[in-house]
C-alpha cells in the first residue's frame, strides 16, 4: 500500500482546506521526507488525517464522528480527510467527512466513502468502508498503525511488551490469530469425532438387538406355509363365486325385462302425446303448397302501399317548394335590395373603385407619417450624437493639454538628469586621474608616457570623491536617464495620440451639426405634404358618412367593411335568385313524377283485386276456411323438419324397444336352463362373504410377514453399512485425536504459541538485518525459557554477553525498537504490501552518531522502494533531509503548510 495524496480541511490547528501531493517529484526522487515544525504546530495532524480518511479514527482520539468531534477546528462547521492510495497496482480514493447543521450547529453523522479513482463508488457506509479498506489493503487500524504509521512515543511498545502483549501484537499485525482458531477447531473437531464414534457404536448395537427376534430365514418359512393355505381357500372361493355370478345374472335379466316393458309403455304414451303435433305438421304441409300464391299476393299489397306513400310524399314536396319560392320572391330579395340602397346612397362610383381610391390616399398619408416619424427619430439621434461629440471634443482637448504638460515635465526632468550625468562623468574622469597620479613613484617610469619625472604628483583634487563611488553614481544616473528618456518618448506618443483624438472629435462634432440642420429642413417639407394628404383623405371618405373614425387604420377597416358588406348583399341577391330558379326547375320535375306515380297506383290496385280473388279459391281447394286459418297453419321449414325428425325418431324408438324386450326374454330363458345351484341368493352371498373374509385375513397375514422379511433384510443391510461406517469413523477419530495431541487445545494456545514463535523469529531475523546496518554491536534473539516470545540482545562489544532489553539506554532502545518496527512492517500480513512508512518523532533521544545510524537504516528501507515520512523537531535530522513539509504556526492557534506539492485550496 502506498499513500499518493493527502487532503484535509479544518482539522485541529490546520484550519482551511489543504492538499499534499506525495507523488510530487521532490518526494518520489528522494524517497524520504520530513514533516517539521514547532511542538504543537500540527505536524501529527497530517498523520491523523491519513488514519481518519482510511479508518474513521486516530491513534490519539480513537473513533471520531459521533455526537462529539474533538478534531474539528474551532468555529468551523465542516471537516474532512481524504487519501488517495495505491495497492496491487490500482488506485482508490477514501474520504471521511462530518458537518454541523443549522443554527444549533448540531453534529451530523459522519460520512465515510471509498471509490475507485475512476469515480465508481465501492462503499458509502461507515462500517462498510472501514471493512472494505481492510479487505483491499490487508490491514485493519491496529495493523496499519503498527506496520505503516509508527505512533509518537510507541516505538518501543513491542520491545517493552510482556509475553501476552507481544502475542496479541503479533496476531494483530500478521494475522496469526488464525492459528489459535485452528488449534481450537482441531481440539473441537477431535472431540466431535469421538462423540460421533460413540453415537455410531450405540446405534449399531441397538440395530443388532432388533434383528435377534425376527431373522430373515424364520420369516421366509412362515410365508411359505401361509401361501399354501391361501391356494386351497382360493379354489373353494372361485367355485362359490361362479354360482353367485349366475344368480346375479338371472336377477339382472329379470330386472332388464321389467325395465324393457316399462320403457315400451312409456314410449307409447309419448306417441299419443305427439299426435296433435303430427296433425299440425299435416296442416303446415298443405299450407306450403299455397306459399307461392301467398307470396305474390303479399308482394302486390306491399307495392300498392309503397305507391300510395310515394304519392303522398310527392304532394308534400310540391307544397314545400312552392312555399320556398314564394318566400324568396316576396321577402328575401326585396329586403336585401332595400339594405343595399341605404348603403350606396347617392354614390355614383362602384364600391370597389371607391374603396381602392380611399385606401390609396390613406396609405399615402400613412407613408408620409412614417417618414416624418423616422425623420424625427433620426433628428433626435443626430442631436444626441452632436451633444456627445461636443462633450468628447472638450474631453479630448483637456487630455491633449494634460499630455502636453506631461511631455514638457518629462523633457525637463530628462534635461536635468543629462546635465547632472555630464558633471558626474567629468568628476569621474578627474578622480580616476588623481588615483592613477597617486600611484606614481619617483624614479619609476610612468605607464602612460614613460617619464621618470612626475611634476604633477603633488597636484591632487582633495575634494574629488572616490572613483568607484563616482562610477556607481554615473551608472545610476545613466539608468535613470534611460528611464527618463523612455518616459519622454511615452509622453510624446501619448500627446500625439491625444491630439489625433481631439482633431477627430472636432470633425465628428461638425458632421453631427450639419446632419441636424439637413434633417430639420427635410422634416418641415414632409410635414407640409402630410397636411395636404390629410385633407384629401377627409374629402374621399365624406360620401360614406362614416363617424367616430380615430386613425388611418380605422378608416381602412371601415371602408373595407363597407365595400365587403355591399359585395355580400350583391352575392346574397344573386344567390337567392339562383336558388329560386333551381326550386322552379325542381318543382316542375316533382309535379311530373307525382302524375306518373298516381297512374302506377291505379294499375297496382286493379292487379291486387284480381289476385285476392284467385287466392280465395285456392284456400277452399286446400280445405282452409279463410286466409287467417291459412296464416295460422303456416310454419317455417326448420320447424317442419324438426317435427318430421321427432316423429321419425319416435317410430324408430318403438321398433327398437320391442326388439330389446324380445332379446331380453330369450336370454333369461337360456340362463335359467343352466340350473347351476339349488341354493338361494342369500345363502350363496353369505358363503361368498365368508370365503372373502378368510382370504383377506390370510392376505393381511402374508403381507405382514412379507413386510417383516423386507424390514429384516433392510435391517441386516443397515447393520452391515453401520459396521463399515463405524470402522471408517474410528479411523477418522484416531487421526483427529493424533492431530489434536500435536496442536489442539481448548483455549487455542498450543498452536498459536508455535505460530507466534515462528512469526517472532521472522521479525527478529528482519530486525537484525537493519540492526547490523545501524549498530554492529547488538543482535536480537528470543529467550528459550519463555516459549520464544521474550527478547534479549547479544552484546558483541562485551564478548557476546546476552543482556535483557530492559537495561538498554534510551538511544539504544530507540535503535533496537526502530529495527523491530521495520522488521514488523516487512511481515505485516499476507495481503498487505507496505510501500509507505510514517514515523512520528522518537529521534530526540539519539546522539549524532545514533541519529546518523538511524537515518542510514531508513535509507536502506527507502532503497527497498518504500516512501518514508518522518515527523521530527530535531534540527540535525531536518538538515539531513532535503524534502520537507513545514507546519508553520500563525496567530490564534492556526498553522499553515508549506513545501513541495503542498497547496491551499480556495
Amino acid at each position: 500500500m502506498k499513500i499518493l495524496e493527502i487532503a484535509l480541511k479544518n482539522l485541529n490547528s490546520l484550519k482551511g482546506e489543504w492538499r499534499i501531493n506525495l507523488a510530487d517529484n521532490a518526494y518520489t526522487s528522494d524517497g524520504i521526507f520530513a514533516i517539521t515544525g514547532r511542538t504543537g504546530a500540527g505536524k501529527t495532524t497530517i498523520f491523523d488525517a491519513i488514519c481518519l480518511a482510511l479508518y474513521g479514527q486516530t491513534p490519539r482520539l480513537g473513533r471520531v464522528g459521533g455526537q462529539s468531534n474533538e478534531i474539528m477546528s474551532r468555529h468551523t462547521n465542516e471537516c474532512f480527510a481524504k487519501v488517495i492510495f495505491e495497492t496491487y497496482g490500482r488506485q482508490y480514493i477514501c474520504v471521511w467527512r462530518q458537518t454541523r447543521a443549522g443554527r444549533t450547529r448540531q453534529l451530523q453523522p459522519a460520512v465515510h466513502t471509498l471509490s475507485e479513482i475512476s469515480g465508481r463508488i465501492i462503499a458509502d457506509k461507515v462500517n462498510n468502508t472501514r471493512d472494505k479498506v481492510k479487505e483491499l489493503t490487508g490491514m485493519d487500524f491496529t495493523r496499519f498503525t503498527q506496520a505503516m504509521m509508527l505512533e509518537q512515543g510507541k516505538f518501543d511498545a513491542f520491545l517493552s511488551a510482556d509475553r501476552n502483549d507481544k502475542a496479541e501484537v503479533l496476531e494483530l499485525i500478521t494475522g496469526t490469530e488464525i492459528y489459535g482458531t485452528i488449534s481450537q477447531m482441531v481440539y473441537a473437531r477431535s472431540k466431535d469425532e469421538n462423540n460421533r464414534l460413540r453415537d455410531q457404536e450405540l446405534i449399531l448395537n441397538e440395530n443388532k438387538k432388533q434383528l435377534q427376534d425376527n431373522t430373515p430365514d424364520s420369516l421366509a418359512a412362515g410365508l411359505e406355509h401361509a401361501a399354501s393355505e391361501r391356494t386351497k381357500l382360493d379354489a373353494e372361493y372361485t367355485s362359490t363365486k361362479y354360482a353367485q355370478d349366475w344368480l346375479k345374472e338371472i336377477a339382472r335379466l329379470e330386472s332388464a325385462l321389467k325395465s324393457a316393458n316399462d320403457d315400451l309403455e312409456t314410449h307409447q304414451r309419448r306417441l299419443e302425446e305427439f299426435e296433435p303435433k303430427r296433425k299440425r305438421l299435416d296442416s303446415a304441409e298443405r299450407a306450403m303448397t299455397l306459399e307461392a300464391s301467398c307470396s305474390l299476393l303479399t308482394q302486390t299489397r306491399r307495392l300498392r302501399q309503397q305507391s300510395s306513400s310515394q304519392c303522398e310524399a310527392l304532394t308534400q314536396e310540391i307544397s314545400r317548394y312552392e312555399s320556398a319560392i314564394s318566400h324568396i320572391t316576396d321577402v328575401l330579395i326585396p329586403s336585401a335590395k332595400n339594405e343595399r340602397s341605404n348603403l350606396i346612397g347617392g354614390i355614383t362610383e362602384s364600391p370597389s373603385d371607391l374603396m381602392a381610391k380611399i385606401i390609396i390616399q390613406v396609405e399615402s398619408y400613412e407613408r408620409a407619417m412614417k417618414e416624418i416619424i423616422n425623420l424625427r427619430k433620426a433628428l433626435a439621434d443626430n442631436e444626441s450624437a452632436w451633444h456627445k461629440a461636443q462633450s468628447a471634443a472638450k474631453t479630448a482637448l483637456a487630455k491633449r493639454e494634460e499630455a502636453r504638460q506631461k511631455m514638457d515635465d518629462a523633457s525637463h526632468d530628462y534635461g536635468s538628469i543629462i546635465e547632472e550625468l555630464t558633471q558626474c562623468r567629468a568628476m569621474t574622469t578627474a578622480a580616476v586621474l588623481d588615483e592613477e597620479r597617486a600611484k606614481l613613484r619617483p624614479g619609476t617610469p610612468c605607464p602612460l608616457c614613460g617619464s621618470l619625472d612626475h611634476p604633477m604628483t603633488s597636484h591632487t583634487h582633495e575634494q574629488s570623491a572616490c572613483s568607484e563611488a563616482l562610477f556607481s553614481r554615473t551608472e545610476l544616473l545613466s539608468q535613470k536617464a534611460q528611464k527618463c528618456k523612455s518616459a519622454v518618448d511615452s509622453a510624446t506618443r501619448e500627446f500625439h495620440d491625444a491630439e489625433e483624438k481631439y482633431n477627430a472629435s472636432v470633425i465628428a462634432e461638425t458632421n453631427a451639426r450639419n446632419n441636424c440642420e439637413h434633417l430639420r429642413e427635410e422634416l418641415r417639407t414632409k410635414d407640409s405634404a402630410r397636411e395636404e394628404l390629410h385633407g384629401a383623405v377627409s374629402e374621399a371618405i365624406r360620401p360614406l358618412r362614416l363617424a367616430n373614425i380615430k386613425n388611418t387604420e380605422d378608416i381602412k377597416n371601415r371602408v373595407t367593411q363597407w365595400a365587403e358588406r355591399i359585395k355580400k348583399i350583391d352575392d346574397y341577391i344573386a344567390g337567392k335568385e339562383n336558388e329560386r330558379q333551381k326550386y322552379l326547375g325542381i318543382l316542375e320535375a316533382v309535379q311530373k313524377r307525382s302524375a306518373l306515380e298516381r297512374e302506377n297506383l291505379q294499375r297496382i290496385t286493379s292487379e291486387l283485386e284480381e289476385r285476392e280473388r284467385d287466392f280465395a279459391l285456392s284456400l277452399r281447394d286446400e280445405n282452409f276456411r279463410d286466409e287467417n286459418e291459412f296464416i295460422a297453419s303456416r310454419m317455417d321449414s326448420t320447424s317442419m323438419e324438426a317435427l318430421r325428425r321427432d316423429y321419425h325418431e319416435l317410430t324408430e324408438r318403438k321398433s327398437l324397444l320391442e326388439a330389446k324386450k324380445s332379446e331380453t326374454d330369450r336370454a333369461l330363458s337360456e340362463k335359467r336352463a343352466q340350473n347351476i345351484t339349488e341354493l338361494t341368493r342369500d345363502e350363496i352371498d353369505a358363503q361368498t362373504a365368508q370365503y372373502e373374509s378368510a382370504l383377506r385375513d390370510l392376505d393381511g397375514k402374508i403381507a405382514v410377514l412379507e413386510q417383516k422379511r423386507i424390514d429384516a433384510a433392510a435391517l441386516q443391510a443397515k447393520i452391515d453399512e453401520l459396521g463399515r461406517a463405524y470402522g471408517e469413523q474410528k479411523a477418522v477419530a484416531e487421526n483427529w485425536a493424533s492431530l489434536s495431541g500435536l496442536i489442539g487445545s481448548a483455549g487455542g494456545d498450543k498452536f498459536r504459541v508455535i505460530a507466534q514463535k515462528i512469526t517472532l523469529d521472522l521479525v527478529v531475523n528482519n530486525a537484525n538485518t537493519y540492526l547490523q546496518n545501524m549498530s554492529g554491536r547488538y543482535i536480537l534473539k528470543s529467550r528459550p525459557d519463555s516459549n520464544g516470545l521474550e527478547l534479549s540482545v547479544i552484546d558483541k562489544d562485551q564478548a557476546g554477553e546476552i543482556r535483557p532489553t530492559e537495561n538498554l539506554s534510551g538511544g539504544e532502545r530507540f535503535i533496537v525498537s526502530l529495527a523491530l518496527a521495520l522488521g514488523l512492517s516487512q511481515i505485516s500480513g499476507s495481503k498487505a504490501h507496505v510501500d509507505s512508512l510514517f514515523l512520528d518523532e522518537g529521534f530526540g533521544s539519539l546522539d549524532e552518531d545514533a541519529l546518523n545510524t538511524a537515518l542510514d537504516a531508513l535509507g536502506q528501507v527507502r532503497r527497498e522502494g518504500r516512501m518514508i515520512g518522518i515527523i521530527s523537531h530535531v534540527s540535525a535530522l531536518r538538515e539531513r533531509i532535503a524534502a520537507q513539509i513545514q507546519v508553520i504556526p500563525k496567530s490564534e492557534g492556526v498553522s499553515v503548510i508549506e513545501g513541495p506539492g503542498c497547496s491551499r485550496e480556495r
